[in-house]
């Protein structure tokens, strides 16, 4: 593989680490699911919610990020709210990218909680604001590390910019909106997307959920996501699950 090559795809991947940080809904969020006729009825006691997201690699090697959070659920007057904090981190990537990987060990994770669904369990939107708290941090904490990399001044611009991209745009990693009570099974979506350098490909989302064994309540949620650029094909897979902390 090129310097240039190795550079663009360690500037995307360095993107995608300020990416991943937790957004749950904002008002880019589609339209919510329709209405499922029952009220949603949340569950007692605290619970483990795990988020685990693989990002393919252009040797065909991955590097794995997973963030486990300590969750209650508690009604609210129109909805619920979900506290929750953070209890483990765990990133395995290849030795080429220890520094990435670090460098999410260490991302801040603060302002994620708490998160609020409506009376049907679904996600509301996160405050409107160009960019919430979250958001701004993981940017902010890219933009710091970014000459740490060792990037072409190329590379290094297009991290940068990618790290502006994604505070100016929330929405750009939601999580989804019936993530706590998803339909079962399995559905697609595919739409274009802008790429850096001018390009322009195809995003192709496969979202796969079940819930738990007695009720509606998120059992686990997969979505994976295959750009295509027409030059290369990357794949990433998040995958959600809630279990009971007992």
């Amino acid at each position: 593989m090129t310097r240039r090559h190795l550079d663009t795809s360690r500037a995307i991947l360095l993107a995608g680490i300020a990416a991943v940080v937790p957004v749950a809904a904002s008002r880019a969020d589609p339209p919510q699911p329709a209405a499922v006729g029952s009220p949603f009825i949340a569950p007692e006691g605290e619970f483990v919610l795990t988020r685990e997201l693989r990002k393919s690699l252009h040797d065909g090697k991955e590097i794995v990020f997973r963030r486990s959070y300590a969750v209650r659920f508690s009604r609210e007057a129109s909805g619920f709210r979900l506290d929750g904090e953070l209890l483990d981190v765990s990133v395995d990537a290849p030795e080429s990218l220890r520094a990435l990987a670090e460098m999410e060990r260490r991302r801040p994770d603060t302002g994620m909680f708490p998160l609020r669904l409506d009376a049907q369990g679904f996600l509301l939107p996160s405050d409107p604001r160009p960019a919430a708290p979250a958001v701004r941090k993981a940017a902010a904490f890219v933009q710091s590390e970014v000459r740490e990399l060792g990037l072409s001044p190329s590379a290094e611009r297009q991290a940068t910019a990618f790290a502006a991209a994604i505070e100016r745009n929330p929405g750009y990693t939601r999580w989804p909106v019936d993530l706590f009570r998803p339909r079962a099974g399995t559905r697609h979506e595919e739409r274009a997307i802008n790429l850096p350098g001018n390009m322009r490909g195809t995003v192709t989302i496969e979202i796969s959920a079940r819930t738990q064994e007695h009720g509606d309540l998120l059992g686990s949620l997969t979505r994976t996501v295959v750009t295509d650029t027409g030059e290369s094909r990357r794949t990433s897979i998040e995958k959600w699950t809630l279990v009971g902390a007992g």
